[in-house]
């Protein structure tokens, strides 16, 4: 966005040098249309506004998008991290009565997490 936005200040500084320059009218014909007695620097400068216009309504929907994706994206890793830190508490908990139940087996009751088994 920021390359958008450095061509977009190129752009304007370029047509404004030549508005400057440029005092003298000329005709202009486009399709069927002719104008006479145009300036010589509205040509150029309705062009490059056109253009400046099409980029910065470009650099508005790219930032819409990405920040779009990026709240998207945020909102699935969180999901994925509770999800996550709800399978930890389980496996713990599994793990602690798989090992209850292994001592249960063996006749000597539950034992601790941190037991070595003899």
């Amino acid at each position: 966005m920021i390359l958008f936005l450095i061509l977009l200040v190129i752009l304007v500084a370029a047509l404004v040098v030549y508005a400057a320059q440029n005092g003298n009218t000329e005709n202009v014909s486009f399709l069927t249309f002719q104008l006479s007695s145009v300036p010589a620097w509205q040509p150029p400068v309705i062009a490059g506004g056109a253009m400046a216009l099409l980029l910065l309504l470009y650099m508005l929907y790219a930032n819409a998008r990405h920040g779009f994706r990026r709240r998207s994206l945020t909102r699935k890793i969180s999901e994925h991290e509770a999800s996550l830190a709800e399978l930890r508490s389980e496996n713990e908990s599994l793990r602690r009565d798989l090992h209850d139940a292994a001592g249960r087996l063996e006749g000597r009751g539950p034992v601790a997490p941190g037991d070595p088994r003899p």
